[in-house]
């Protein structure tokens, strides 16, 4: 019985129990983050069910001239064979002014950002040399060289497209003759191509397209410049450039890039026989640049980054109880240990629930005065006195309060959240510097601790 007794006072046996409490808590809290993870995923399906219907993640590429030729070859019967390939040109100059005017469409209980986006191109293609590409004049298919514009949804286009070349009025057709690099766009017929690709050509296409959350484009161009506004007040601008010049307020933003064709790894023009041809395509959706309407209120990546920080803040609680039991000569049971632990953990599923129906910084109070006032209710029984519960729920109060500082602040977390242990830390090494954990024994016979080295004095003295 002694030796029970011993172990159940032994602090080096508390802080193990402790410990293994605290490891139990991390199941519920990995259980939460798959939750998150989940209800994210449920997210994105809704968001791709509404692009399914509306117009989903949209890349523009183009314009870009199509030279279809004849190929021949002979097999190893020595049969000929007759085929066709391709040569693509692309603008000396293309200029982009896009209007986006966003909305927020909802699925179930998700909020979808789409836009539908206003698209104006023009520019010049120079003048082309067949001869410089080594395509046979003779096996050219001249009544088949199309103006081809690639885009990635094309359930996106709700209206006709205007379309000038050199100033005459001209009409697209669905479809991409060469669909080896981009699978789907529009098309038109160049008027008379043997005569007027070897001068040079203006062009100006008019066009609105439906998406959603983030809009691409290609600089196809030699030289390109791109004017891109929206009324959206929170973009991340995105892809392999970003502008050269940005504002963005309450009322929206606006971007402007310029881009050189210098800083691309592909041509102005290639060929489907190219010995590279196979990876110009990953090299075109590569150089692709935009904006992506951004949905601030993101309530799962906030609530997954809170539980990133939940085990730090149950150890500062645990520390916190501890030290309150040693102090003041209490009795905390392990089992104690976990009831505060779970309602820290709920916390977070409360969060992530309630943030689902209402702004996150109301769903943040909510959830975090419920679980501030269940535990400190439940330890106010545990402390005995109303000045150990209310330090301890000034305690919680400062915990959750920095815990939201620490989710607002995207530049500077790491840094608060490293100040904030260390200067908790030197706290708990200030306050414990003149304890002398050898003698200290968790034992409340004659309402004090009772050293080690003093139990065999007291007990000769009682006998």
């Amino acid at each position: 019985m002694k030796v029970k007794k011993n172990l159940s006072d032994s602090v080096f046996i508390k802080v193990l129990f402790v410990g293994v409490v605290t490891v139990i808590l991390l199941v519920p809290l990995f259980l939460i983050r798959s939750l998150i993870t989940e209800r994210q995923g449920r997210r994105d399906t809704a968001a791709f069910e509404v692009g399914e219907k509306w117009g989903g993640l949209q890349t523009v590429a183009g314009p870009f001239i199509t030279v279809p030729y004849r190929v021949y070859w002979i097999d190893e019967n020595k049969v000929q064979h007759t085929g066709r390939q391709y040569a693509q040109f692309l603008p000396d100059d293309l200029a982009i002014e896009t209007s986006i005017d966003p909305e927020i469409r909802s699925r179930g209980i998700f909020d979808v950002v789409v836009y539908r986006a206003s698209i104006g191109m023009k520019g010049y293609f120079s003048p082309i040399d067949i001869r410089e590409m080594k395509l046979p004049a003779d096996d050219i298919l001249w009544d088949e060289v199309y103006l081809s514009l690639a885009i990635t949804d094309m359930r996106g286009i709700r209206e006709g497209v205007d379309f000038k070349w050199n100033g005459s009025g001209r009409s697209f057709e669905p479809g991409i003759t060469d669909q080896e690099i981009f699978s789907s766009g529009i098309n038109a017929k160049v008027p008379d191509p043997e005569k007027t690709l070897t001068g040079r050509n203006s062009f100006e296409l008019d066009f609105k397209i439906n998406g959603s959350e983030e809009l691409y484009f290609v600089p196809v161009g030699r030289s390109n410049q791109t004017e891109v506004t929206s009324s959206w007040p929170d973009p991340s601008f995105i892809g392999s450039y970003l502008p050269t010049e940005h504002e963005i307020d309450a009322d929206g933003f606006s971007a402007s890039y310029e881009i050189s064709y210098l800083s691309r790894s592909y041509g102005q023009s290639w060929k489907s026989s190219a010995p590279n041809f196979s990876g110009t395509g990953g090299a075109l959706l590569n150089s692709a640049y935009g904006a992506k309407l951004f949905l601030s209120v993101d309530h799962y990546h906030k609530t997954m980054r809170s539980v990133k920080y939940a085990i730090l803040f149950i150890i500062l609680t645990f520390v916190a109880f501890f030290l309150l039991e040693v102090i003041n000569r209490l009795r905390i049971h392990p089992f104690q240990y976990l009831m505060v632990g779970l309602a820290m953990s709920v916390f977070f599923l409360l969060l992530l629930s309630l943030s689902e129906h209402m702004a996150f910084t109301y769903s943040y109070v909510l959830a975090s005065l419920v679980t501030i006032g269940i535990i400190s209710a439940y330890s106010a029984r545990i402390l005995e006195k109303k000045k150990r519960t209310v330090f301890f729920t000034l305690l919680l109060v400062l915990l959750y309060v920095c815990l939201f500082v620490l989710m607002q602040l995207e530049d500077y977390a790491l840094l608060l959240g490293s100040a904030i242990v260390f200067l908790l830390l030197g706290f708990v090494m200030f306050i414990t510097r003149k304890i002398d954990w050898y003698s200290v024994r968790l034992d409340r016979s004659n309402g004090m601790h009772v050293p080690a080295d003093k139990e065999k004095t007291q007990g000769r003295k009682k006998g």
